[in-house]
């Protein structure tokens, strides 16, 4: 298994299982583990962390004001319209891989990827990166779910 950006590809090989029902239980694992990614990411987001389980810089003084007058959290949290995180999705997927990004516009008809990229050069707000931390939870998902659904079968 390899972990590039937001992409996880598995390749298999070997005589112990049957092919079939070992790839039939890796693509399903590997879909579990692309929903418990999505799931994780927004979980951070909400409580103000980056992909390497880090807190957020500080919103400035001046951002922070304007927010509180909207009765927004003070915490960043990429929650100002929902939309970054509520398009975050599997962008792409086939039986040994999945992508995941963020797609659509916003209330504005901004582009949610372009907002994304931006947020996360200028403030570091690293929602979608691979790190070590994000990698070691979702192979740890991988394998706990491969291993029931093995079993199962």
């Amino acid at each position: 298994m390899t972990n590039s950006l937001m992409s996880i590809n598995v390749t298999t090989s070997g005589v112990l299982f049957d092919p079939k029902k070992i790839e039939k239980a890796i693509n399903e694992a590997l879909m579990n583990a692309g929903a418990f990614l999505l799931t994780e990411l927004v979980m951070l987001a909400n409580q103000g962390k980056n992909a390497d389980n880090q807190p957020l810089q500080p919103y400035s003084l001046w951002y922070q004001a304007i927010r509180q007058m909207k009765g927004l959290n003070l915490t960043p949290n990429f929650q100002f319209t929902s939309s970054m995180l509520n398009s975050l999705t599997i962008l792409s997927k086939n039986d040994k891989s999945f992508t995941i990004g963020v797609a659509g516009v916003d209330v504005n008809g901004m582009s949610n990827a372009l907002k994304l990229e931006k947020t996360q050069r200028i403030k570091n707000y690293y929602l979608l990166r691979a790190t070590n931390y994000l990698a070691k939870k979702t192979a740890d998902y991988f394998q706990s779910q491969l291993i029931d659904i093995l079993n199962r079968s």
